[in-house]
Formats: structure tokens, C-alpha cells, sequence
């Protein structure tokens, strides 16, 4: 049983009396029927996400470019001559002169896992 390889009508998925074979020899049986009317199966390979669009996002599909590819780029990490850093750039949009106190009372944290997922 696997969701990627579903297609159901209207998203509507419901495979009944289905049983998992494990490795070690037992069976188990598994019903999508289970979940609440609110659930939605989604695919893993992203076919279907979209309803105006179901291919758009699946695997294997062409994604648009908005800006040229530049293989020196690619290739090395370097920017293009004339372009400061990456670390630059995040270096002056993140500085600050001092604490800065949340209005919410969030910590540093908040913007640093920004900065962890950025980079």
C-alpha cells in the first residue's frame, strides 16, 4: 500500500481490510477509513497537490527559471565577480546595535533558526 502510487476520485482515498506484511513474519491490518472525513491523503511524489494543476510540483516535472543559470556559480559556490558574499549580505540584513526586546517575548532563537534553515 502506498499513497504516491494512489489516485483516487475527488481525493477521496479508502482502502479497506489491507494487510502489511513485516519482515519478521506477521501481518498487519490497516484501514485509511479510520482517519476523520477531514483528512486528505496527498501523494508523496506531489502528483495531484494541486487540483488546477496536478502535475505542477510532481516529481520529475520541469520547475520554471526565473534567472539564468550560471555553471561558474554552480560549480564552485563563488558568486559572480562584482557580488559580495552570501554571509555578507545575511551579515548586514541581520545587524542590529544592540538587544532588541520582542513585543511577543521571543527570543533571539526565533531568527536564528531562520538563519539555520537560510543557510
Amino acid at each position: 500500500m502506498n499513497l504516491a502510487d494512489a489516485r483516487g476520485a475527488g481525493r477521496q482515498f479508502s482502502w479497506g481490510d489491507v494487510e502489511l506484511d513485516w519482515r519478521g513474519g506477521g501481518t498487519v491490518p490497516v484501514s485509511l477509513r479510520a482517519f476523520p472525513g477531514a483528512f486528505e491523503a496527498r501523494s508523496v511524489d506531489g502528483w495531484g497537490n494541486n487540483l488546477a494543476d496536478p502535475g505542477l510540483g510532481a516529481a520529475r516535472s520541469r520547475l520554471l527559471r526565473a534567472a539564468d543559470v550560471s555553471p561558474a556559480y554552480a560549480l564552485t559556490g563563488a558568486p559572480p565577480p562584482g557580488l559580495p558574499e552570501p554571509r555578507v549580505i545575511s551579515n548586514i540584513l541581520a545587524a542590529q546595535p544592540g538587544p532588541v526586546p520582542r513585543a511577543a517575548g521571543r527570543a533571539g532563537r526565533v531568527w536564528q533558526w531562520g538563519q539555520v534553515l537560510g543557510h
